[in-house]
């Protein structure tokens, strides 16, 4: 059995060198399925982001209720290379997801920001 570290490592290395996001994600997703592995699929996908990561390599999820502007997406690039200075490129990920309302979600290796609209009435106990 091939461990969760090695699948990512692996996974990173192909990324870094400019495989396809979708054929290295298929492969990976087949080798949890032939292996019923499936549980440990978000366990891999984060030991990725952290590999990618250790490479200077930042993939990001931004989820927001609209597709992003250019100007957004340069924005979140430029917050997350103002916080990871040795990030070399920054991957983004768009989820459009209507019920955040307003605002954006960030999330990335070991952190996240949320400025929702949602988030912000939920703390207010709208």
């Amino acid at each position: 059995m091939i461990s969760r570290r090695k699948l990512a490592e692996h996974a990173a290395e192909r990324l870094v060198k400019g495989d396809s996001t979708a054929s290295v994600l298929n492969e990976l997703a087949a080798y949890l399925l032939d292996a019923r592995r499936t549980g440990e699929a978000e366990l891999v996908i984060r030991a990725v982001e952290d590999s990618l990561l250790s490479r200077g390599v930042a993939l990001a999820t931004v989820t927001s209720a609209r597709t992003l502007t250019t100007d957004a997406k340069d924005a979140v690039e430029q917050l997350i290379r103002r916080e990871y200075s040795d990030v070399k490129s920054v991957l983004l990920r768009e989820i459009i997801d209507p019920s955040v309302l307003a605002g954006m979600k960030v999330s990335l290796a070991g952190a996240q920001l949320d400025v929702t609209a949602k988030t912000k009435l939920e703390k207010l106990g709208v």
